[in-house]
């Protein structure tokens, strides 16, 4: 993920997030069109320079320039800023979604709902980004801890197989009880807990694993059924 600009001083930087992208505002509350062009994934030929040099970016910058007075830079619809930590774009939020617009009809879909949805929760501006940093390092940690707590957890498919017996597994674990193995012992050749093997011979009918112990147990092994489930 590409980081956020610091950019600068005392008013923290602000903006939104689209994506894993942050969307940086300045110090006068223009957005980074740079940004929009990294959450967007679209090619060179959509980057902010290339939209500025389309007529009709040139006529709404033209219109947009004409509110307030246009001497003062934070009256500026767009700036241009070359070199240094801070360069890039920045234009007014109108600018901002007419950038996203001729990017693609999703892409400005994407922007103008979280723009929106931003401006909601933040009526009076964006967060600002040590407090999105700090989220997301939150963020990180949290779901960190989680990939950690489901890698220790058996799958579905691990625990169903931990709960279902096979007929053959049955006929392991009579035999080795015959050779006088405990549940430990057993469990560890059908890689499965002691407690499992013996809440198995527990569980299971005597009669059907007496019977099945008659038929694959030795002649040799002349053992009482009940004595397999000791």
């Amino acid at each position: 993920m590409k980081p956020p600009i610091a950019l600068n001083s005392s008013h923290a930087p602000r903006g939104f997030l689209i994506g894993n992208v942050f969307i940086n505002q300045d110090e006068h509350g223009r957005y980074r069109l740079n940004d929009l062009h990294i959450a967007s994934g679209a090619p060179q030929s959509k980057k902010p320079g290339k939209w500025m040099q389309n007529q009709e970016a040139i006529d709404l910058i033209a219109v947009m320039s004409k509110c307030g007075n246009r001497h003062l830079e934070q009256n500026q619809s767009l700036v241009v800023i070359h070199g240094g930590s801070q360069q890039g774009t920045y234009a007014i939020d109108k600018i901002m979604i007419a950038y996203a617009t001729w990017i693609s009809p999703e892409f400005f879909n994407q922007v103008i709902d979280t723009y929106l949805a931003a401006k909601t929760v933040q009526p009076h501006g964006m967060i600002p980004i040590e407090t999105y940093y700090r989220q997301q390092e939150r963020l990180d940690e949290v779901q960190t801890k989680y990939i950690a707590m489901l890698e220790q957890q058996p799958t579905a498919r691990e625990t169903s197989a931990a709960h279902k017996w096979t007929p053959e597994e049955d006929r392991q674990a009579i035999e080795c009880r015959l050779q006088g193995l405990s549940y430990g012992q057993i469990g560890k050749r059908l890689n499965r807990t002691g407690d499992a093997v013996r809440h198995r011979f527990e569980r299971a009918l005597k009669t059907e694993m007496a019977g099945m112990a008659v038929n694959t147990a030795s002649p040799a092994a002349s053992v009482n059924a009940d004595e397999v489930w000791c």
